[in-house]
């Protein structure tokens, strides 16, 4: 979030105010513009899902229209200090000295020269769903912003089967996601579904992405691929308010103790289809005692 603050430091009281202002406008005909927005939605997931595939669920979180000015989509990577400022177009014709009182050249300069001030890693990325568009702006690069900007065509489609079928990038990254060998493209459309109704559902404001993956094992347990490991923060929560309960992972599977009293090892691996049921059913259930939770750790 940027603060008048933060702009004054830049570009003084009269630049910085003046700033503030167009900061505020464009980000409420941003929000009103981004309702339903599929393009925007799709690259979200695909984004998402990437993140997902490089574990760092737990070190990001995704934000769209926050007071920036590129502000279609921010991933905040938490364990470098930097950020990712996505400005992203379905339209056929596109300039950098598009706007109206500011350009999106000096918005993608004005983004970094804050980002500098308050010692936050940033880069700037304009999506278009164009080749052509995308060549015309390479072709017209300024070179005041090149440095900390990129380029990327990334194509659209009305429908998440349509976008399965003519971006490549976008399928790829689901079936690696996929909790199942050779996915066909109904399961791909579901994950893709799932991603989406989670994300879509929510604020869009500072989402941590591990919660967004929380989202999709409670919506549906069997597609989404977990890592080694991994376990639920719903599971999590569970084990931490047990009194006297304590548990690690090792090789793959849960080994847990309770007081000196008692201890196992549960019987299914992490991430197999029985350890997901499992997890399904259990955060179902209220559990506050270890009376309560032994008889599901068999």
């Amino acid at each position: 979030m940027i603060s008048i603050e933060d702009l004054e430091k830049v570009y003084g009281q009269a630049g910085g105010q003046n700033r503030f202002k167009y900061l505020r406008n464009k980000n409420t005909g941003g929000r009103n513009n981004s309702k339903g927005n599929t393009f925007e939605n799709f690259y979200a997931v695909f984004k998402i899902a990437q993140l997902i595939n490089d574990n760092l669920a737990g070190q990001a979180r995704i934000s769209s229209q926050l007071s920036c000015f590129v502000d279609d989509l921010i991933i905040e990577r938490l364990d470098k200090n930097m950020a990712q400022f996505y400005q992203i177009k379905d339209v056929d014709r596109l300039t950098w000295r598009s706007g109206s009182s500011f350009k999106i050249e000096d918005d993608f300069a004005m983004q970094k020269a804050v980002g500098d001030e308050i010692t936050l890693g940033t880069k700037t990325y304009l999506v278009v769903s164009k080749k052509d568009v995308q060549k015309n702006l390479k072709k017209n690069f300024p070179a005041s912003i090149s440095h900390h900007t990129e380029i990327v065509f990334f194509p659209a489609a009305p429908t998440i089967n349509h976008m399965l079928q003519v971006n490549p990038g976008f399928r790829s990254i689901l079936v690696d996601i996929c909790a199942i060998n050779n996915p066909n493209s109904d399961k791909l459309e579901a994950i893709a579904a799932i991603i989406l109704g989670v994300w879509d559902g929510g604020s869009k404001e500072k989402v941590s992405v591990e919660d967004i993956v929380n989202g999709c094992f409670l919506m549906n347990p069997n597609f989404l691929k977990r890592h080694a490991g991994q376990l639920l923060k719903n599971i999590e929560s569970i084990f931490m308010s047990v009194k006297g309960f304590s548990y690690k992972v090792e090789h793959g599977f849960i080994s847990w103790n309770y007081l000196l009293t008692d201890s196992g090892v549960f019987q299914h691996p992490i991430g197999s289809p029985q350890f997901i049921q499992w997890e399904n059913d259990i955060m179902k259930l209220t559990i506050t005692t270890f009376d309560e939770l032994e008889p599901y750790l068999s």
